[in-house]
């Protein structure tokens, strides 16, 4: 790509952007250009999400970003010379008139243009409707968790099974060798019965998150409903405890507690500071019975510092540390966000989130990653050149 086409393109949208009454510095700028020249040829995506990042910083930005974005991408990189500045004077003017159109027509919250939203440090409140979704999901992702919990087990429980190795099983033994007329020839044993462990499901409910609220909800619902022991949590700028509001309620109800009483949907993101918080607060659900598993796309620029130190805490307390990210579902992921890479070594199992929905990919992705001690996580050889 051409660099001086990069840059008059980072220059062209931030001055646009600020023409269109969006708060961009010139330093904000600035370091779009240096983060993008950390990258020998960027794609579009990628500019795309760097950029947003950086450049918007409030809900009611996204679509005035997402209208300049395409709209300058096609004239600068795609050499569409025709009418030159007044072509994209032209198409500003008429800018105002198609967000006010698109306003009317959409009763959505959200004006999807086939990109994800992206990373926000600011809060927002804000509620969500939930809309019509089938309790299928909930059935499926069910079936998923408790592999999950059956492969993870994490303490013996009270009663016994069959096994090669362990106590003698007097009463077996007695039974197995009766057809010896009571001599001991062979030798039955026992021991007790691993537990399915404790599931504390942590869900990110950020801006960014915001395509997948209707899975993360199905997974909640289960969590809180379908497991005795289960414990729910989601945050963005900060930690909410929401077992309360799906524990005992129908599907129907539970999605209208959360429209209604949860008011920090698609707002920023704070991941180390919701982690510190269940650490200092919640501090009773992390032990060493439980399984905590975090969905969250890891697109945190905050104190990299709290987030590593929250980890690492958890990662002490609790048996197992699962991650799931939905940007893991792109085949060329890396963890380049800087909250990722900050949680990857506190991490037992890192799957992508589509795999809570396929009970064959998820088994096969488990037993890779626990049973392969030398590279138990292939994110971390992808850290290694990242430090490189």
């Amino acid at each position: 790509m051409n660099s001086n086409k990069l840059i008059v393109f980072v220059l062209s949208i931030a001055r646009y952007l600020r023409f269109k009454g969006v708060k961009v510095s010139p330093m904000d700028s600035v370091d779009a250009l240096r983060s993008l020249m950390f990258f020998e040829n960027p794609s579009r995506r990628l500019i795309y999400s760097v950029l947003k990042t950086i450049f918007v910083k409030r809900y009611e930005d996204y679509f005035i970003f997402d209208s300049l974005f395409q709209l300058l991408y096609n004239q600068i990189f795609n050499q569409q010379e025709e009418g030159g500045e007044e072509a994209i004077i032209q198409s500003l003017k008429a800018l105002d008139n198609i967000i006010i159109e698109q306003a009317m027509e959409s009763n959505q919250d959200n004006i999807n243009l086939g990109y994800k939203v992206m990373y926000s440090p600011y809060e927002s409140k804000s509620k969500r409707e939930l809309r019509i979704q089938e309790y299928k999901d909930v059935i499926y992702v069910r079936r998923s968790l408790r592999l999950l919990a059956k492969l993870l087990a994490t303490y013996k429980g009270l009663r016994y099974e069959s096994k090669r190795k362990g106590l003698i099983d007097m009463r077996r033994t007695y039974r197995k060798n009766l057809s010896y007329g009571g001599d001991i020839i062979t030798l039955m044993k026992k021991d007790r019965k691993l537990n399915k462990a404790k599931i504390l499901l942590i869900c990110d409910i950020s801006g960014s998150m915001d395509d997948h609220s209707e899975k993360l909800f199905a997974l909640m619902y289960c969590v809180a409903n379908k497991f005795h022991k289960g414990s729910t949590f989601c945050f963005s700028t900060r930690l909410l405890n929401v077992s309360d509001y799906l524990k005992g309620c129908t599907f129907e109800r539970a999605k209208e507690n959360l429209s209604e009483k949860i008011d920090i949907w698609k707002s920023g993101t704070r991941i180390g500071l919701a982690l510190s918080t269940l650490v200092n607060d919640y501090s009773k659900f992390l032990d060493q019975r439980t399984i905590m598993i975090i969905v969250s796309d890891g697109l945190d620029l905050g104190d990299a510092e709290i987030l590593k130190n929250s980890m690492k805490e958890i990662k002490r307390k609790v048996k197992y540390v699962v991650w799931f990210n939905p940007l893991a579902d792109e085949k060329d992921y890396r963890p380049y966000a800087i909250g990722m890479r900050a949680a990857l070594d506190y991490i037992d199992v890192f799957a992508p989130f589509s795999y809570l929905w396929n009970e064959k990919y998820l088994r096969k992705e488990i037993i890779k990653q626990l049973s392969n001690s030398k590279s138990k996580n292939i994110l971390f050889q992808a850290q290694k050149e990242l430090n490189v």
